[in-house]
């Protein structure tokens, strides 16, 4: 995740917006979730979407579960091989 500039990350492009920092809502706003730091987690905006886009998004607990999963596996972005 960048946070000032992608070229933090050595990116360049409108690809580089999806890796942009975002603060993610583990239970959404929608949801009755609020802006606390126990419910606030850094994410990027492309996980902080396709999270909540779909019809149910996991539990915090059940994501925390997959992203690790995905990070002790050595990559979290399999289509970029930045990450992996």
């Amino acid at each position: 995740m960048w946070q000032a500039t992608p070229a933090e990350l050595g990116l360049r492009g409108r690809s580089s917006r999806q890796f942009k920092c975002t603060a993610e809502h583990l239970v959404a706003r929608r949801d009755g979730g609020r802006d606390t730091c126990g419910n606030i987690v850094a994410a990027c905006l492309y996980c902080n979407r396709l999270r909540h886009a779909r019809k149910m998004p996991p539990t915090p607990e059940v994501y925390v579960t997959h992203v690790r999963k995905r990070v002790d596996r050595g990559g979290w972005h399999v289509a970029f091989a930045i990450f992996e």
